[in-house]
């Protein structure tokens, strides 16, 4: 009596699974003959209010981003290494410079003193040099013709200068007399001239000297303080 109803409940089940089966089969078929309801999609947005400098700030760090990425496809360049400094060699030690000792030097004249041995004659040369005796005869004759001259006043001419040149025979007589630099003043000229051309001669001078020198060039100069008159 229990196998037949294990049996008859066992037929049920099995019955009850091939349904299942062939429904689960069938169901697709099925499907494609049923009409099928339209689904209605109803689109609906959705705006959000961002401030107007949202985009900008946005970009911004989107930049930054991109900057902070390190780039590993440049490879760091090896840093040189050193040149070795090249050793300096020793400085030999200074040679001592022996100087010439020094010579002392003779005093020279001044551009005045060489201006007044002019005058009186005197001529240059790599070494100049002027005797005594010749010095002496130089002043001899610029005593004649300042003693001669009727000399204007300083005022009167101011630092004006002249000069003359004299000629001489071989005895010391003046034969000729010419204004060689004239001074600018015609009262200075003309003074010097007539002491030039009134001198006849001039006594002492040695002919050794007047072998030397023919002519002479006197210079012409009122000094401040003098009033005029015959010079000293």
């Amino acid at each position: 009596m229990k196998d037949r109803r294990f049996v008859n409940n066992l037929e049920v089940v099995a019955c009850v699974h091939f349904l299942c089966v062939a429904a689960l089969a069938l169901l697709p078929a099925i499907s494609k003959w049923m009409p099928h309801k339209q689904q209605m999609i109803i689109p609906i947005e959705f705006t959000v209010e961002a401030p107007p400098d949202a985009l900008d700030r946005v970009l911004q760090e989107i930049e930054e981003d991109k900057n902070q990425i390190p780039d590993f496809t440049t490879q760091p360049k090896p840093k040189p290494k050193p040149k070795p400094e090249p050793q300096k060699k020793p400085e030999p030690p200074p040679k001592k410079v022996e100087r010439p000792a020094q010579v002392a030097r003779k005093p020279t004249l001044t551009q005045e003193e060489i201006r007044k041995w002019l005058a009186k004659g005197a001529r240059l040369s790599d070494h100049t040099s002027i005797p005594p005796e010749d010095a002496r005869c130089m002043e001899l004759v610029r005593r004649a013709l300042y003693d001669a001259w009727n000399q204007p006043s300083y005022d009167e001419v101011g630092n004006a200068t002249a000069l003359v040149v004299i000629r001489f025979e071989r005895d010391g007589s003046v034969f000729g007399a010419r204004l060689a630099k004239k001074s600018g003043s015609e009262l200075m000229d003309s003074s010097v001239m007539q002491a030039a051309t009134s001198v006849r001669k001039i006594e002492g001078l040695t002919r050794e000297f007047l072998d030397r020198f023919d002519e002479v060039t006197i210079e012409f100069k009122v000094e401040p303080g003098d009033e005029g008159g015959k010079s000293r």
